[in-house]
């Protein structure tokens, strides 16, 4: 039960959160519009060797055309902590405290 309430927790956080081109796992960026496990592991392949440096650097990802990064671009960022990395944050400090 716990772990189900976790799942629909993090749904519905990343439904609100702005995603970090930078740091998102596949999860995450597969929450983004037409980007799928393949575009996920593309993005994630391609800042491992060029981390990003702006938002438009990800038209550079093959797989990823200006639609695409027109229908994302107010959900990604790459200097911002997303709202998942606070609430993994928070969580550890309610157990330390």
């Amino acid at each position: 039960m716990k772990k189900i309430f976790i799942f629909l927790l993090l749904g519905i956080t990343l439904s609100f959160a702005k995603i970090n081109l930078n740091s998102a796992n596949e999860y995450e960026l597969k929450s983004l519009w037409a980007i799928g496990p393949a575009k996920a592991r593309a993005i994630i392949k391609y800042r491992e060797k060029h981390p990003f440096k702006s938002i438009e650097e990800l038209k550079n990802v093959k797989g990823i055309d200006n639609q695409i990064f027109e229908r994302n671009k107010d959900q990604i960022c790459i200097d911002c902590e997303t709202k998942i990395e606070k609430y993994i944050e928070r969580g550890h400090k309610d157990q330390d405290a």
